[in-house]
């Protein structure tokens, strides 16, 4: 059967009315090479980010250290747009066809099958694919911290998957908050669901206080503040002059937090 192309006239008018209508319109080749010229398209591309609603696809890709990176399936232009364990192939990532089944950042392998739908190891927290007939696994770890991303599923355990510091059993202190998915900003720095204060000594009024009571103590002069803000830091210190009276030993101390 021979199928008819379009003219030049009909691809006008048939434009024209889908821009009166206001509908999309797939009016014919937009190269104007001749016949043997190939149809332009608009490839896939990256993009540098600060969260995941940065990025040409937030469903399968979020932002790590500034840079767009998906899972199988999201836009791409090099390997280093994809998360550990894929690779770009035809602008699109996918899990790397070369592991062999040892493990590692490609997952792990050895069930066979014919589609991704007998894959389904039960972990919510794994990207499960089918690739050469044998079943792949690997965990969906966009910021390479070795936990998965809670994007996945709400018992995986990375809160903040584009952070690498935002990870179970963080112990360090935080003066700034981070940024998850594009939908707001945290202190929980080790994901356990409470944002933790470092400083919480405060001084009652040295001014009150006996020389008994004028201790080398130290403590916020001021309320304690919240994370990321400052505050008076300082001790009840006693002289023979004055008596008991506030030093201050920091005038802007930042309440850090996890």
């Amino acid at each position: 059967m021979t199928v008819s192309r379009p003219n030049g006239r009909m691809r006008h008018a048939s434009l024209a009315l889908a821009i009166v209508l206001g509908v999309a319109c797939d009016c014919g080749p937009r190269s104007t090479g001749g016949a043997d010229a190939t149809v332009e398209r608009d490839a896939p591309t990256t993009t540098s980010c600060r969260n995941a609603a940065d990025c040409p696809d937030p469903m399968r890709q979020t932002c790590v250290l500034g840079r767009c990176r998906g899972a199988a399936g999201a836009p791409c232009t090099s390997d280093e747009d994809c998360f550990r364990g894929h690779r770009c192939a035809q602008s699109r990532c996918a899990l790397d066809a070369t592991d062999d089944g040892g493990g590692g950042e490609g997952g792990e392998a050895g069930v066979a099958c014919a589609s991704m739908l007998e894959c389904d190891d039960g972990d919510p927290c794994t990207i499960d694919q089918c690739i050469r007939r044998s079943c792949v696994y690997s965990l969906s770890d966009a910021d390479g911290d070795g936990f998965a991303s809670r994007a996945m599923a709400p018992e995986c355990p990375d809160c903040a998957d584009d952070e690498p510091d935002a990870r179970p059993g963080q112990t360090r202190w935080f003066d700034r908050p981070y940024e998850f998915l594009g939908m707001g900003s945290s202190y929980d720095w080790n994901c356990d669901g409470i944002v933790e204060r470092r400083y919480l000594a405060r001084l009652d009024r040295c001014e009150d206080h006996t020389r008994e009571r004028c201790t080398d103590r130290e403590g916020w002069a001021d309320p304690v503040p919240a994370c990321g803000a400052t505050g008076r830091w300082g001790r009840c210190a006693w002289s023979d002059d004055a008596g008991c009276r506030l030093e201050v030993l920091e005038a802007a101390r930042v309440q850090t937090c996890r």
